[in-house]
This record gives structure tokens, sequence and C-alpha cells, in this order.
């Protein structure tokens, strides 16, 4: 065991706005951990920082974890800075908003980047964090688009993306503004709203899997044709052999040791048919394509493509500095599916400890060891599962988004009289429809706050009230308030914001498995390890915050901050 992490575990427990122990401190989002900042030695910057982002990688797995690890994540830990307290000030801790919150260094009240999905009421629609009408996707070379261009038509998918959405800059901009596009920055993901948002509202590249393909792409709001390198890489190494890949729990560890648990254990649930225990054959399932997401073969994907991205963009070969981002979703899926706690999702992060070595071996050969920066952490956390939290006596609940609906509309009929008040319900917000708008102010009022008392009535649920009580003046506000008025824009969130109590879950589809997106610390509370040229190894318990990460990244390339960053850099 390389590091220390009994006071990390004792610091997860801790809830901004209750009582610490144990060493653990009261934190806000207000507060600016690790003031006051040492004077910087001016020093050439890296040539190349990447942002490795493990998409679902909460701490108090980490914490267990990273004991077993002997690759590249080790070696990050080893020889950087390791943050064993991070985070999320804000409670829709979903992959949308935590990659534009690491990539800007703002919140999603600031960001507008409210969900994966969220409710627009100017239409009356879902929409998604993503959608653009005006970026189609790419097909690549010998996926049905000869010349590459994509021109006139998307990919199989019908998908039309990029980061328009995103209200403020971010990494990008900022090194974009700062050598006059000079320095490149290049995001590279599995899931494409991971990869369109992770360095900004427009980096110089962003690229992602499409399962409908199956191939990397990306769209034309980033590019009017695809490089070459991409052609080349879907070549070279292409998805669809990967199918007969068979996943078999790694050999050199007792899983069942290091997790407590058997194989196949209660409240793990399946899904593109990949089965609940090992081995877990792709081509097996419905649709291998995108089953194979939820496998070590994920990462294989992303790792390749961003090594192309270095090679053939020359990223980090000059005196000026470039970014490179990496989204690696397959442990958000196997989390989903199986659990933290499960065998795949551990089996699937000891494999990425090893690819992460062979990445930074390439790294030190093709930039050089003492030429670049790595930052890893992640979007957001997960819950444990329903299942395991009540087996340890804790109270737990599944919660379906349908059911608060109905609570909602039963309490609101109550209050304006029988009808079908409820446009939308989300896993934290409810939308009323049109015509509620309409009504006198106190109706409003009372209907709102009706709602709210009976949404927080409901077993598994620990926090609703009116939107309008908890937004704007974020930096006034503590604890609960706080990390909801984060999350809400004004006129966009609905009218009543809520959230699942300690060890439960909202959700419209996991009726197995887990999921994110709450405020609750399993959720928002994630590592971050820096290796940089001049940090000397260290470990840091006290609770940071995520919003640092940016300008971090920035100060790493000694230029100024993303526009609405405002929380100070991270120091070893």
């Amino acid at each position: 065991m390389r590091v220390a992490l009994s006071l990390a575990s004792a610091c997860l427990t801790a809830f901004t706005g209750a009582a610490c122990s144990d060493g653990c401190r009261e934190w806000s989002p207000a507060a600016r951990p690790l003031d006051p900042q040492p004077e910087r030695v001016a020093s050439q910057p890296p040539r190349l920082v990447v942002l490795a982002i493990v998409d679902q990688m909460p701490s108090w797995t980490f914490v267990r974890d990273s004991t077993l690890l002997d690759g590249g994540i080790a070696r990050l830990i080893d020889s950087g800075v390791y943050f064993s307290t991070a985070e999320f000030p804000y409670s829709t801790t979903f992959t949308a908003p935590g990659h534009a919150a690491l990539g800007t260094g703002a919140p999603p009240a600031r960001t507008q980047i409210l969900g994966n999905f969220w409710y627009e009421p100017s239409s009356q629609k879902t929409v998604s964090a993503i959608d653009d009408p005006a970026s189609p996707v790419f097909r690549v070379v010998g996926q049905g688009d000869p010349d590459g261009t994509g021109a006139g038509h998307s990919a199989g998918s019908g998908q039309r993306i990029s980061g328009v959405r995103l209200r403020v800059g971010g990494i990008a901009e900022a090194l974009r503004d700062a050598t006059g596009g000079a320095g490149k920055s290049i995001s590279v993901g599995l899931k494409a709203r991971g990869a369109v948002f992770a360095l900004g509202r427009r980096p110089d590249l962003a690229i992602w899997y499409d399962s409908s393909q199956p191939a990397m792409t990306t769209s034309r709001y980033y590019t009017r044709n695809l490089p070459i390198w991409l052609h080349d890489l879907a070549a070279k190494h292409p998805v669809e052999p990967r199918f007969q890949f068979i996943w078999t729990p790694l050999a050199s560890t007792d899983h069942r040791r290091v997790t407590g648990i058997a194989d196949e254990a209660a409240g793990e649930g399946p899904d593109y048919g990949l089965g609940i225990s090992f081995p877990h054959a792709i081509f097996e399932s419905p649709n291998p394509a995108k089953a194979l997401r939820a496998t070590p073969i994920g990462d294989d994907l992303v790792i390749e493509a961003a090594l192309a991205a270095i090679v053939g963009e020359s990223l980090g070969t000059d005196d000026i500095p470039d970014v490179v981002a990496l989204n690696l979703s397959s442990h958000d899926y196997a989390g989903h599916y199986w659990g933290q706690e499960s065998w795949e999702r551990l089996d699937l992060f000891l494999r990425l400890d090893r690819k992460l070595a062979v990445f930074l071996s390439e790294l030190d050969r093709l930039v050089g060891r003492g030429g670049y920066a790595v930052v890893l952490t992640s979007d957001h956390g997960a819950t444990r599962l329903v299942e395991h939290s009540r087996a340890a006596g804790r109270p737990a609940h599944r919660v379906q988004v349908t059911h608060i609906a109905k609570i909602a509309n039963r309490a609101a009929s109550a209050v304006l009289g029988e009808g079908a008040w409820i446009a939308h319900t989300s896993s934290s917000s409810i939308s009323m429809v049109p015509v509620f708008a309409t009504l006198s102010a106190a109706s409003r009022e009372a209907a709102v706050e009706a709602i709210a008392r009976a949404v927080l009535a409901i077993p598994g649920i620990d926090y609703a009230v009116p939107t309008e009580r908890i937004a704007g003046q974020c930096d006034r506000r503590r604890g609960m308030d706080a990390f909801a008025c984060n999350s809400v824009v004004p006129g966009l969130s609905g009218e009543v914001f809520f959230a699942p109590a300690p060890n439960s879950l909202v959700t419209t589809v996991y009726h197995t498995g887990t999921t994110h997106g709450s405020p609750n610390p399993d959720d928002r509370t994630v590592p971050v390890v820096i290796m940089a040229p001049g940090w000397d190894p260290a470990v840091v318990h006290e609770p940071v915050s995520t919003l640092q990460i940016a300008p971090t990244i920035t100060d790493l390339l000694q230029i100024p901050p993303p526009e609405e960053a405002t929380a100070p850099p991270l120091y070893p």
C-alpha cells in the first residue's frame, strides 16, 4: 500500500452543513481550500497536459481499489499529488454537467448544462445536452461514406452533436485565446456527452464512439473533413472484430475476497444481454456494438484514439502547450449494470490501471517523461447498490420518477382542482404545464409548496423545495440549498427541485444496478491525482472542489483561467 487512506475514508462520510469528525473539516461551495496559495516559481510549462476522466469513479471505491494497483494509476499516485476528497458543489451529478464543470470550472447554474437531458419549457420537449441540428455526425471511411466528408447526412443513428448548448468557455477557449490558436485542444471519449464538454464549448476537435457505425467519429461542428489519422484509426483498429471478446476476470486478483460478495450478487442487473456473472461474451448480446461499452474494450477504444490524436496532431512536440482529454466511460456503464461493488467494475478498474501504464509509457516516448502533466479524476461518483445498503441495515430506496410525478400531480390537484398539472418530472425537478403560469401568484405558490411537502414525504426523498426559493446568490447559501442553487437556472429548471436521501436513488430505468445524480457524498465525492513537473508526491485529505480542476490545468499551462472559473487552482 503506497498511501495512507484512513482519513479519506472518514472524510467521505462528512456532509456539507453537518458536523465533521475524525479530522474532517466542514466545507461548502463558497470555501476556497488550501488558501493561502504558495508563491509559484516560473518555469517552462509542460508541453502537453492530459485530463483523464474516469466516468463514475467515486472516492468510496477508489480508496479501496487504489491499494491493489501496480500500473498507470499507481504511477500517478506514487509520482503525483493525490487529493482524496474532491467534491462537486452541486446536486445534479450526471455525466454532461460533470464534464462541463471539469472543463470550465463552473457549476450547472452557470454552464446551463443541467443534466444529460432536461425539459425545455419553451418547446415543451425533453432535450439532450449535446443535440445540435446543425452538426451532423460523420461516417468514417468504410462505414458508408467513401470520401469521409459526411456531407449532407449524419451517421446511422441520425445524431447531430456538438457542445453548442454550453453557455461558457472552458480550457479550450482559454488556451486558444492565450496562444492565438497555436495551442491545440482535443477531447476523446467513449460517450459523446463526455467528449464534447470535457475541455469547454469548442475544443479544436472532439471525437467519440458511435455504436451505430461502429467507429470513433466526430461532427461538422468541429471540422469540415475527418482527419486522416481518424480514417487510419478505423482501418488499423476496426471495432467489429472485437465483438468476439469474451471477458473473464483477471486471475491475478481474488475478486470475492476484495469485494466481499459473490460474482452474481443481489441488485445486479444485466443490460444488452451480457448476463449478470462472468464470463461476458460480447457477441452473445443482441447489440454487441452497444454492449462492448460496458467491457474493457470501451477503454481500449478511447486510449487508442487518444494516442492516435496525439501522434496525428503532433501534440506536445513544441514549446506551445497542448491539452488532450480522455473520457473513459466503460466504468459508468458497468457501474450502472452491475454496481460499483461488483466483480465487473473492480476488474474493469484493474485493467484500466494496466492500460494507463502503457499509455503513460507512450507519452514518455512521444513527449518525454518530464514534458507532460496528467490530471486524473471523475465526473461523478455513484450510489451504493440499494440491496447492499439494506443488507447492511441502512435505509435505502429506489424511487421511481413515475411515482413522484403521480404524488406531485395529486398534491397540485388538491390545491388547484383535478387536472393534469405536471408537464414533466425528471430525477431532480418537476415542471408544471404552461397554463400554470396564468394562475394567480397565490395559487402558484400554494401549489408548489403543496407539491414540495408531498414529495418530501416520499420514503427515500430527503429534500424538496420550490425552485424559486433556492435560485440565485448561490455563494451565500450552505448545505443542500447551495447544492440545489448551483444546479438550477430560473425559467429552465422547473417549479420544484428535489433530491434523494443518502443510499437512495431516483430513477426512470434502474430497477437493478445503480445510478447517480444526487447531492449525497457518494455521488459528489471523487478522487483527483495530479502528476506534473515540479510537483512532489503528496497526499491531501482536506476536501477540495472539482471546480478547481479547470483553473489548475490552465495554471499548469501558464495561461489565464476560463472565463467563469472563479475557484483557485490546486497546488501541491
